[in-house]
């Protein structure tokens, strides 16, 4: 790799460390005596964090130096909140540190790090002071980008004599909390949304309108067919009466409201919700549109309800009110009902949940609150929704200590001295950067050729060293978990690292736990890149940290988790795959179980047994079964595993597409050629029957049958010979 100076190397980690600035993290209780003009110490960064988050810019930041700039938002403040307009802003002492912290307690929703902005005055301050860190946040995509989900599968069981009694339901994260799908079925009828972009893409994909997204290095992208397709509402048994009864011209994934038989279609940019009591003639019952700054993120059906999640962009010339849907039924937030962040720091969108009733389309209960707007995750729980987005931290203050430490080892103390005292100046924090490269520089340049590329490379190592062990203060998540009985934020907890996607979720025992991956990007690439690490996390309900698990994985990342009671377990990949069990059945103290390596990956789990775990992947160019056998979570075991000459599957990154049927210890998976139908019986993988068919998508279960469906046919076979006993094409 060709050198670069010191130069190059440092105005490259300027220009990196340019990110959007967050605001201290230090708490708003202010204990110390008089503030005065000129000091330096934390209780004046926490005031600076204070007086923020209330509204009164400090462009520099917390810095904990107290200057012209903290002096004239202390003017500002004394005269708005303690009537006094002429005070000289040159201190704050025991009323003015009681006012700010009083104030301050006042805003805070449950101690939850968000605030509600009060008024349309206060919410635009807010934006204004995001205009100090030339914000431009990306437009909101116009999708339906429905976030991953877990893999686990509940049968409802229907007792009523001439109704099956045995239904399959959609594989969903959580049992009882529903998600959206292209398969729906009632037991009698099955709901199938021959979406647009459904023609049997030839890489696993996830959907986000009108393009395939772009997800890890082993997607692509490419266009929706051009076909405009239809929901089919299709009579399904007994198999004899196999036959489609009815369409309906909107498309998108399906929520299905059995209690009040309604069909939900998410057809972005509209859902439309139908009846459909009598599959002959489905009715429509009410509609909603997702504005053109707005999208749909994901969807639940839960205890009755419907719950959406828009993210909105924020327009700062004419933010308020916001409109996460429009229509007959259009929705109005006013700004003064949004939550932001408790410190001032970059926001580009609104997230909106709306409760819905699904018979009717009203809306009874909405939260909406502000936040960076990339790289969001949803899970629901029975009780709760957790939503977690990328939160900003201080890159560049942890890379002016991290040159300011590497410095001192290679400038002059008179030059050391120079480069406290500029990290004391009331200027950015990019400023002081800039001014402390200057300074090393300097030093550097006085040396002859020889020492100076010397220095100039151990300087170099030894930046990218301290930045490896400060990475997981560069890349954090924000979570929020939001109560679904009285819709409001009760808690928001931060970790390291970013998500894979909801699976990194779990709630058990009051608990959440999450996984994520830390670093890996090629920040540094010209000094040495970061190497990723995986780490799992337990938080309380407070989403305050209670334990981990860390370093799982150096140099890989995260490629699936699933959280099990008291054990998780994670995929990393890089070359090989090791299957990590933990335990966390002592949630202050979780710990690393076992580990088992073996070629390939999996990039999704399932639990098919007490003690077994089905993992579906990769390895070399073929999807790849595993089966796991867990018993001794110290020394997991691959039991069985099984190569389909399949391209891809889309289990691997679309838990829907998975059906487990228990009773028989059977799973089927969909692949480029076909259906597969598994037999996991005495922990081995036997391949009991295959459906050549092209763009297979799904596959359901009524009773004895097996519905194998895909965008051009339906076929259904008898598990118990394997059999086809009927089948009808789609037009």
């Amino acid at each position: 790799m060709k050198k670069i100076n010191l130069y190059t190397f440092l105005i490259l980690l300027v220009a990196f460390m340019t990110l959007p600035p967050n605001q201290a993290k230090a708490a708003c209780t202010i204990t110390e005596g008089t503030l005065s003009y000129g000091q330096s110490t934390l209780a004046i960064k926490s005031m600076q964090t204070c007086l923020a988050s209330e509204g009164y810019a400090i462009p520099a930041g917390a810095t904990g130096y107290y200057g012209t700039q903290t002096k004239l938002a202390v003017q500002k403040f004394y005269a708005e909140k303690l009537n006094l307009p002429n005070w000289h802003g040159l201190s704050v002492g025991p009323l003015g540190r009681e006012t700010i912290s009083g104030l301050n307690n006042k805003v805070v929703s449950v101690g939850s790090g968000y605030k509600k902005a009060g008024n349309e005055t206060i919410f635009k301050k807010y934006l204004a002071e995001n205009d100090i860190y030339n914000l431009k946040p990306e437009m909101a995509v116009p999708a339906m980008g429905l976030d991953e989900a877990d893999r686990s599968v509940t049968n409802s069981q229907v007792s009523q004599t001439a109704a099956p009694q045995r239904v399959s339901e959609t594989t969903v994260q959580i049992s009882g909390v529903d998600e959206p799908d292209i398969v729906k079925t009632d037991g009698e009828n099955i709901f199938y949304s021959r979406n647009s972009w459904y023609g049997g893409p030839i890489m696993p994909m996830v959907r986000t309108g009108g393009m395939e997204a772009m997800v890890d290095d082993r997607m692509m992208i490419a266009p929706y067919p051009s076909n405009p397709g239809a929901t089919n509402i299709i009579t399904a048994f007994p198999p004899t009466t196999l036959k489609v009864s009815e369409k309906v011209s909107e498309t998108g994934d399906l929520l299905l409201d059995k209690s009040s038989n309604t069909l939900l279609i998410l057809a972005y940019p509209k859902i439309v919700a139908y009846n459909v009591a009598n599959e002959k003639m489905p009715k429509k019952l009410w509609e909603l549109e997702v504005p053109q700054n707005s999208s749909l993120v994901t969807a639940r059906l839960n205890a009755g309800k419907i719950y959406l999640v828009t993210r909105t962009w924020i327009d700062n010339g004419n933010p308020c009110p916001m409109m996460p849907v429009s229509g007959s039924k259009s929705i109005f937030v006013p700004c003064a009902d949004i939550y932001v962040p408790m410190q001032i720091e970059p926001i580009s969108d609104t997230y909106t949940i709306l409760s819905i009733d699904p018979a009717s389309g009203k809306v009874e209960k909405k939260l909406a609150f502000a936040s960076d707007g990339s790289a969001t995750t949803v899970m629901m729980s029975k009780d709760n929704l957790y939503l977690a987005t990328r939160a900003y931290t201080e890159p560049t203050e942890v890379m002016l200590e991290v040159i300011s430490t590497a410095a001192s080892k290679y400038v002059s103390p008179e030059a050391a001295l120079r480069i406290n005292k500029i990290k004391g100046y009331e200027i950015s924090l990019n400023g002081k950067l800039n001014e402390v490269t200057v300074v090393v520089q300097n030093e550097f340049n006085k040396l002859n050729p020889n020492a100076r590329l010397k220095t100039e490379t151990d300087f170099n190592n030894d930046v990218s060293s301290l930045m490896t062990k400060r990475q997981r203060d560069l890349e954090t998540t924000r979570i929020a978990r939001i109560a679904l009985s009285t819709l409001s934020i009760q808690a928001v907890g931060t970790v390291p690292g970013s998500l894979l996607n909801q699976f990194s979720l779990d709630e058990y025992n009051s608990d959440l736990r999450v996984s994520t991956t830390v670093g890996g990007n090629n920040w540094f690439s010209w000094g040495g890149s970061s190497e990723s690490v995986n780490d799992v996390y337990v938080l309380g309900s407070d989403l305050k940290k209670k334990g981990e698990v860390l370093d799982l994985g150096k140099g890989e990342r995260i490629y699936s988790t699933r959280f099990m009671g008291d054990q998780g377990y994670v995929v990393t990949f890089r070359q090989v795959d090791p299957f990590y069990v933990l335990d966390l059945s002592n949630p202050a103290a979780p710990k690393l179980s076992g580990e088992l390596k073996i070629p390939g990956y999996s990039s999704y789990l399932e639990k098919i047994g007490d003690d077994l775990v089905l993992g579906v992947g990769r390895e070399n160019n073929s999807v790849k079964i595993s089966l796991f056998d867990v018993s001794t979570a110290s020394a997991p075991k691959e039991v069985a595993k099984y190569l389909i000459q399949d391209e891809w599957s889309e289990v691997e990154n679309n838990h829907h597409a998975f059906m487990h049927d228990a009773d028989n210890k059977i799973f089927f998976i969909p692949g480029g050629a076909g259906g597969y139908f598994f037999s996991y019986a005495n922990n081995d993988l036997k391949l009991n029957s295959t459906v050549a068919q092209d763009s297979v998508a799904r596959a359901i279960y009524i009773n004895d049958y097996y519905y194998v469906i895909g965008n051009n046919a339906i076929k259904v076979l008898d598990l118990k010979t394997w059999n086809e006993v009927s089948n009808i094409n789609l037009d």
